[in-house]
């Protein structure tokens, strides 16, 4: 590999490294919560999430287990956050109980899954 694009090469990776490409995070119970601000890029967020549940995901009509279900998501579909009117991602909300619960559009649907591994994971650049 010449000068010219192992310097390419590491730039690039930089630059890669240096962007922030979620602001959710993760408990040890595998429930998903809005980060601490940072400054730096704080209205983004994981847009697209993959359903892992292996049974129909629930999607609600508000935030918590007692609300009607609008519709329902098999495994390995891929759910869309919903984005706000101001044009940016806040998708985490708390129910009742304090449980996060992802805001979902799909097919012109706004629906709310609960944000937990059990049920769906981050699908994209940066997903574990």
């Amino acid at each position: 590999m010449n000068m010219f694009c192992r310097a390419m090469t590491i730039g690039l990776s930089f630059a890669i490294a240096a962007i922030p490409l979620t602001t959710f995070a993760q408990d040890r119970n595998g429930d998903y919560y809005k980060a601490p601000r940072d400054g730096r890029n704080e209205d983004y967020y994981m847009r697209a999430w993959l359903v892992v549940d292996p049974t129909p995901l629930n999607c609600r009509r508000a935030p918590g287990s007692k609300n009607p279900v609008v519709r329902q998501f098999a495994k390995g579909k891929v759910i869309f956050a919903e984005i706000g009117e101001s044009g940016k991602l806040n998708p985490i909300v708390n129910d009742e109980q304090d449980k996060p619960w992802l805001r979902v559009t799909m097919e012109g649907d706004l629906c709310y899954v609960r944000a937990n591994s059990q049920y769906i994971r981050p699908n994209g650049p940066g997903s574990h």
